[in-house]
């Protein structure tokens, strides 16, 4: 079945147009910088609209530009494309059919709004004008860096993003000022030592173990090292290490992330886990590495642009 067939009704409700879009671009999920198809997709629809854009930018990144009237602000609206390296389970009939790829954070919507907001704002009176950016890459490769670089935000007044969430309502939307999310670090640990036999462990330094012991003294970090009225949390994802019952593992890599609101939490949680590390190499002969990898700074929403946005949203009308 082709992943671009061509709409039964061109002219059919806009919001059954998005519904539509967004099924289509979840079918196709693919991996940063190679979101091909999704990008042809993305500019089939602009070509349909009648509004130009630039495309291949930061590989599969467009850009597209929607002149108003009048003269006023430039108002950039962003919506990320790459997929997830996840094996879809959900049975729906518009299910990823790339194996081991699946839209499961949203990316497929934000487009398909993205582009209904474009079918919307090419047929109204802007005071200003409007730049729509899809952005490849957000869960890795840092995609937002590569397109900045390109000129994406060159000329532009503020820039406007959303997001799917599930713990609100549909119809609910949220527009919040002020800090939104966290630092977001990913760190890694390989612990090393001498295996051997599961019934020899005193010949051996179980590197299984003291990964045990790490894991439960790094949540300490949260619970007694970090202001209550700052909120951090340390999660380890994964864990691996051993591969047969009766052998004693001589090598675990554990990783995990590392959030913060706060610069010095922040700062603090990265010498904390250091520090821990280190002690692990003292209570147990064994020898550890640590990367620690910094991530995306929070977002900040702008306190005024936030105002403007709840402003137009209590002035739509009810259903």
């Amino acid at each position: 079945m082709s992943l671009t067939p061509e709409f039964p009704n061109i002219d059919q409700d806009p919001a059954d147009r998005i519904v539509e879009i967004r099924r289509r671009l979840h079918r196709c999920p693919e991996m940063p910088f190679r979101e091909f198809k999704t990008a042809s997709i993305i500019a089939a629809e602009l070509d349909r609209l009648g509004i130009s854009y630039q495309s291949g930018i930061a590989a599969t990144g467009i850009i597209a530009d929607i002149s108003g009237n009048t003269s006023g602000p430039t108002v950039a609206i962003r919506a990320d494309m790459d997929g997830l390296a996840l094996t879809e389970k959900t049975g729906l009939p518009f299910a990823s059919i790339h194996r081991g790829m699946m839209h499961a954070c949203g990316h497929d919507g934000h487009m398909a709004i993205l582009l209904g907001t474009a079918a919307i704002l090419k047929n109204t009176a802007i005071p200003g004008n409007v730049r729509l950016i899809f952005q490849p890459a957000e869960e890795n490769g840092g995609g937002a860096r590569v397109m900045i670089k390109a000129g994406a935000l060159d000329g532009i007044d503020c820039i406007i993003g959303g997001h799917i969430d599930r713990h609100y309502d549909a119809g609910e939307i949220i527009a919040a000022d002020g800090l939104i999310c966290a630092y977001a670090d990913e760190f890694s640990i390989e612990i090393k030592g001498p295996g051997g036999h599961a019934a020899r462990p005193h010949e051996t330094a179980d590197t299984v173990v003291a990964a045990a012991s790490l894991v439960m003294n790094l949540q300490t970090l949260i619970s007694r090292e970090t202001d209550p009225g700052r909120a951090g949390v340390i999660s380890v994802g994964e864990i691996n290490g051993g591969n047969a019952a009766n052998v004693i593992a001589d090598r675990v890599v554990m990783r995990g992330t590392i959030r913060a609101t706060h610069p010095g939490i922040r700062k603090k949680l990265h010498q904390g886990i250091r520090r821990m590390t280190g002690a692990m190499t003292e209570m147990f002969p064994v020898r550890a590495d640590i990367r620690i990898n910094e991530g995306y700074p929070p977002i900040i929403n702008d306190k005024k642009v936030a105002g403007i946005i709840r402003d137009m949203i209590l002035q739509q009308p009810e259903n």
